[in-house]
């Protein structure tokens, strides 16, 4: 089932970055940078579990679970874009905000086996680097996805918050397994 759900995240970002370049001037994707931003993820970034397997032999076995976290954090944006959720619902882009650091966060509470503090401070660097990049971008290159400072706290705000809920939702989990263990020891 992960294998499939793999290769379904994979299909999905393949089919958004073609829509984004097909249709760049679409209202979905206008102005906002995207067709390099989608070929980038495709080619870059949704490689580095892969990579990291193996080229690298990071692991052992491949860790299908993370990889689809991961790529669950590209699949979310790029479905708001292709589906113009971002244009058209108020404050959808507090959901993969919200989601993004807190997949980080598990990723590398759990693969990282970093603390939680440690994992989601990097997720949160990672984030605040996003919104940097969003409003260099703006000033730049002229694109326009930033709405002003209150979108760019609120982001940050469901970053923070994702982050803190994901690392506390794993931390419940592995008490959650480790009693599961004692009781069937006893």
């Amino acid at each position: 089932m992960a294998i499939l759900l793999n290769l379904f995240f994979r299909a999905c970002l393949i089919f958004f970055m073609l829509d984004s370049l097909v249709n760049a001037s679409d209202e979905r994707y206008a102005g906002k940078g995207l067709s390099i931003r989608n070929v980038v993820i495709v080619v870059v970034w949704s490689m580095v579990f892969p990579a990291l397997f193996f080229i690298w032999k990071k692991w052992r076995s491949y860790p299908w679970a993370y990889d689809n976290l991961y790529l669950s954090i590209f699949w979310l944006d790029m479905l708001g874009n292709a589906l113009n959720y971002y244009n058209v619902l108020d404050n959808w882009d507090l959901l993969p905000h919200f989601h993004g650091p807190g997949a980080l966060t598990l990723i590398f509470r759990g693969l990282g086996r970093r603390s939680n503090l440690a994992s989601t401070g990097a997720a949160t660097m990672i984030h605040v680097a996003l919104e940097i990049q969003e409003y260099v971008g703006d000033v730049v290159a002229g694109t326009h996805n930033v709405q002003g400072a209150g979108d760019t706290a609120h982001d940050l705000a469901a970053g923070l918050i994702g982050a803190w809920t994901y690392a506390g939702a794993y931390m419940v989990y592995l008490r959650w397994k480790a009693t599961k263990v004692r009781e069937s020891v006893t």
